[in-house]
């Protein structure tokens, strides 16, 4: 008992810190903007040795041993003279004040080194956050009265790109609050100019080569340098096409310089993470964006690198969110819109690229169109785009994987933990209605899973527009409510003067057109789900003006309409089976193949369970044994299950408590 007793009060410790004790964000979510800075050297108290001179160099580097990393190399040299009394002055470089200006991540220099008048000194840490300006990295400075002293110090920083600063601020600590003589050059591995460098302040620099240079006298630093830049890496890799477009118009070399700006040769997929941050991107976003325009006013209308200019801009520079960064979303209602506006723009080319360019374009984009349908309620479309995906990557993209990291938002798992929830099989025919007839209407019933209930009834769903799809002329729609199910009821107007076969004729019509409507999306579904029997259901219902709508027959027989399904459904998961090598070595594995191929598997199971009742049940207004009721009796039966369990268990621990109880 007394266990029982501390595992329950440690649970209720655990929870209550879990409430309190907020979560590390930077571990659940992306990195915010990496910020690099450096500090100038200040005293830590008031002190009568002024800084004469400053010969301050920054050196942009290339990539360091952490991944992503780059490494900027600070050397500088100071010239101090001490205008007082003999003294000892503590100095250093107070990384703490990173803080202070809201530079984000707190750094540190590594691999400080100090040399006095040429002679390398030791240098101590004070890590402790006591004041603004730990972590320090400091060291002594003993000076005779009017003393003069050389101090050169080297350290390093890392950054994964975005923000440059160096407060210059400390500097104005030393007596006078001035530098006598500041000179500051900083070199990048390109010219200091968009896009390498975004933007830099103060102004008052001066471009010498690929650096930027500062000299001022008596220079009171009332301001810090702050410069946005690009990862160097990303720079090499735009510059040869950027060389190549400004040097004319061509259309070409405008396309190829637009499509350098985006990562990993995959148009809509995001850069790595930690690779762009802050005022970068933003800077680096407008940037691209003025490129693409230019590139797209460039182009032949209609043309293939016209829509494709178009495509990659809208996915990356209309949606409020940050899809520039994170690339082409695949869940939520913006992914939605986004992968139909796309998918419209490049359908005219999409089935006939013309080259390996195309191919690979093509590909990259079904990656995300496949994955969307997948991974939302639309698995139903995840089939067909599946064969134009696999058909796209194996021609134009078979020996470069690395196209195919785009879709970035989990692994398989999630993908499946999707699927089993709310998705709908791809083959609607296991779906078998009960029909109810009235005065003036029908209604077809179906008792549905939760992932094809979802899919027909969930929130994106637009109802005014299945209304429209789903109505003839002289028959309109309407979705009364069943408990875990669906329902459309099919109501007659005589008085338009059509006919009831006729009305029936023009809505299956409607139907079907939207059935397998590629651009239906949400709506499609119920589309195709009334599809699939509506003209067996249409072709065994008749009307009279006294009797209202009645049947011939109280049962049709679907098992013809099942086997169809189940032999399609076999050579799509046979054709999935056929492609495990093909998606292994495009790494998709765990992302496509697996969880693909369980849904195919579980969608079989719908079918063949169907099977055992494989006929359309026809019934009159009032005398219906419909799936609705069948179902409530199901949940109530459930409940009534569950409820016995939890009184059974509870009678078995007040059993063991009177025990324990007697025993003491």
């Amino acid at each position: 008992m007394k266990n029982v007793k501390k595992f329950l009060t440690l649970f209720i410790v655990c929870f209550l810190l879990a409430q309190i004790i907020p979560f590390n964000k930077t571990a659940l979510s992306d990195a915010g903007p990496i910020v690099l800075y450096g500090v100038n050297i200040r005293p830590y108290k008031e002190t009568n040795v002024a800084l004469v001179k400053e010969n301050l160099e920054i050196t942009m580097g290339g990539k360091a041993e952490e991944e992503r990393s780059i490494a900027f190399f600070v050397n500088v040299r100071f010239y101090l003279k001490n205008e007082g009394d003999k003294t000892t002055v503590k100095t250093g470089f107070p990384f703490g004040l990173g803080r202070e200006f809201h530079l984000g991540n707190l750094m540190q220099g590594h691999d400080v080194k100090v040399k006095v008048n040429g002679k390398e000194i030791p240098v101590k840490h004070i890590k402790t956050e006591s004041s603004i300006y730990d972590p320090w990295v400091y060291f002594d400075l003993n000076f005779a009265k009017g003393e003069e002293k050389v101090l050169d110090v080297s350290y390093t920083e890392l950054c994964s790109g975005g923000l440059f600063v160096y407060i210059l601020k400390t500097g104005g600590y030393w007596k006078g609050g001035k530098i006598g003589e500041f000179n500051m050059k900083i070199k990048f591995p390109g010219p200091p100019i968009p896009p390498l460098v975004l933007s830099v302040t103060p102004k008052g620099y001066k471009i010498e080569g690929n650096a930027l240079v500062y000299r001022f006298t008596d220079y009171a630093p009332d301001q810090n340098v702050e410069i946005t830049f690009i990862p160097p890496d990303l720079y090499k890799r735009i510059k040869p096409a950027q060389e190549k477009a400004l040097k004319s118009d061509d259309p070409k070399a405008w396309f190829e310089y637009a499509l350098s700006l985006i990562p990993n040769g995959n148009p809509f997929g995001p850069y790595l993470k930690n690779y762009l941050g802050g005022p970068a991107k933003d800077d680096f976003k407008r940037f691209a964006k003025d490129v693409f325009d230019k590139a797209i006013s460039l182009q032949k209308r209609d043309s293939f690198y016209y829509d494709a200019l178009v495509a990659i801009r809208y996915a990356r520079f209309e949606d409020d969110n940050d899809n520039f960064t994170y690339g082409l979303p695949c869940c939520g209602t913006n992914a939605y819109y986004l992968i139909d506006e796309i998918h419209y723009i490049l359908t005219k080319d999409v089935k006939t690229p013309q080259t390996e360019e195309q191919g690979r374009i093509f590909a990259a984009f079904y990656e995300y169109r496949f994955l969307y349908d997948f991974s939302n309620k639309e698995a139903f479309n995840s089939v067909k785009d599946f064969r134009t995906f696999i058909h796209l990557a194996e021609k134009y993209a078979a020996n470069d994987p690395k196209l195919f990291v785009a879709f970035n938002y989990g692994d398989g798992d999630f993908v499946i933990g999707v699927k089993r929830n709310f998705n709908a099989p791809p083959f609607e025919k296991c779906f078998i209605p009960d029909v109810v007839t009235g005065k003036n209407y029908f209604e077809l019933r179906y008792a549905l899973p939760v992932g094809a209930a979802t899919a027909v009834t969930g929130d994106d769903f637009r109802v005014t527009d299945a209304v429209a799809m789903l109505k003839g002329e002289g028959v309109e729609c309407s979705f009364p409510h069943i408990l875990n199910g669906f329902a459309v009821r099919f109501t007659f107007n005589s008085e338009d003067g059509k006919s009831f076969e006729s009305a029936l004729k023009d809505a299956e019509k409607t139907i079907s057109a939207y059935a397998f409507d590629n651009g239906g999306r949400g709506n499609s579904y119920r589309c195709a789900l009334v599809n699939a029997y509506f003209s067996k259901i249409a072709n065994n219902l008749e009307f009279a003006k006294d009797s209202g709508v009645s049947f011939k027959n109280k049962e049709i027989d679907c098992t013809e309409e099942l086997e169809e399904d189940s032999d399609d459904l076999k050579k799509e998961i046979l054709f999935v089976k056929s492609k495990k090598g093909a998606l292994k070595k495009l790494n998709l594995t765990e992302l496509v193949y697996k969880p693909f191929l369980w849904y195919l598997n579980d969608s079989e199971k719908l079918i063949e369970s169907a099977k055992e009742n494989p006929k359309i049940k026809f019934f009159k207004e009032g005398k219906e044994k419909s799936n609705s009721k069948n179902n409530d009796w199901k949940v109530l039966s459930f409940a009534l299950l569950a409820a016995c369990i939890a009184l059974f268990a509870f009678v078995i621990f007040l059993s063991v408590r009177l025990r324990e109880a007697v025993k003491k």
